[in-house]
């Protein structure tokens, strides 16, 4: 059985899960099936607190790598804890998607200033051309 040929009935993130699985056990590149599931896009990010009184204050500023309906991933200078809850706003002339709410699946820290985060929305998103 082809388990790439099954990722399409898998959620997104249990794709994820598994592709990162795949990629750690057989260090093979799979940048081609992740092709398939989201798109690399390059947008500035303002991330907020996910409380509504808390909102007017500016945690970080994140640029997107890679987006899909259900998460994305990206870079930024400062850290966010995992399972905290952030309002999402994107640059509308890069990603003209409505603000949303995400929680962090993981930050890991690349250098003193650097850290990569990655998000799973609360509700899918709508993205043109998916």
């Amino acid at each position: 059985m082809n388990t790439l040929n099954h990722l399409d009935k898998l959620s997104d993130h249990q794709q994820e899960y598994m592709l990162d699985d795949l990629d750690v056990r057989c260090q093979t590149n799979v940048a081609a099936v992740r092709a398939t599931t989201s798109r690399r896009v390059h947008a500035a990010v303002e991330l907020r607190p996910g409380n509504a009184c808390d909102r007017d204050s500016l945690l970080t500023c994140m640029q997107s790598s890679e987006v899909s309906t259900t998460g994305m991933s990206g870079i930024a200078s400062k850290p966010i804890m995992a399972g905290s809850v952030i309002h999402m706003q994107f640059d509308p002339s890069t990603l003209d998607v409505p603000p949303t709410l995400a929680i962090c699946d993981r930050c890991t820290m690349l250098s003193d200033t650097s850290f990569e985060l990655r998000f799973r929305f609360t509700q899918p998103i709508e993205l043109a051309g998916f």
